[in-house]
């Protein structure tokens, strides 16, 4: 995969989430996995060597990152030493903003995965 189209995803991927979050609602928490997200996918894409696999490695690992992060704090967040108490619990329904910024994960993991296989 060109080396632009991967560099684009990496600049889309947060303006999208900005532009969902300009539209619909979408919870602080689910934006700062996605932002964790992001920030991994740019760790592990500009530090990688070769450079050739490391940005499409980037953003498989970002994905994974933001979309494994999102789906442990949908509904709150539990600690160790004390997993009876949920802080910050959310009973109702997940906004469609989420599934959007989720969703926009999923598709820059996707690009990545795709770019590490038929690179």
């Amino acid at each position: 995969m060109p080396r632009f189209v991967l560099i684009a995803v990496y600049v889309a991927w947060p303006v999208g989430v900005v532009v969902v979050r300009l539209v619909t609602p979408v919870r602080l928490r689910c934006l700062l996995m996605a932002a964790a997200g992001w920030l991994a996918a740019l760790a592990v894409g500009t530090t990688g060597t070769p450079a050739e696999r490391a940005l499409p490695a980037g953003l498989l690992a970002g994905a994974g990152v933001g979309l494994g992060a999102q789906l442990m704090v949908a509904r709150g967040v539990t600690f160790e030493w004390e997993p009876e108490r949920i802080y910050d619990a959310y009973e109702g329904k997940i906004p469609v903003g989420e599934w959007v910024v989720l969703g926009l994960a999923g598709v820059a993991g996707l690009v990545g995965l795709a770019s590490l296989i038929w690179g």
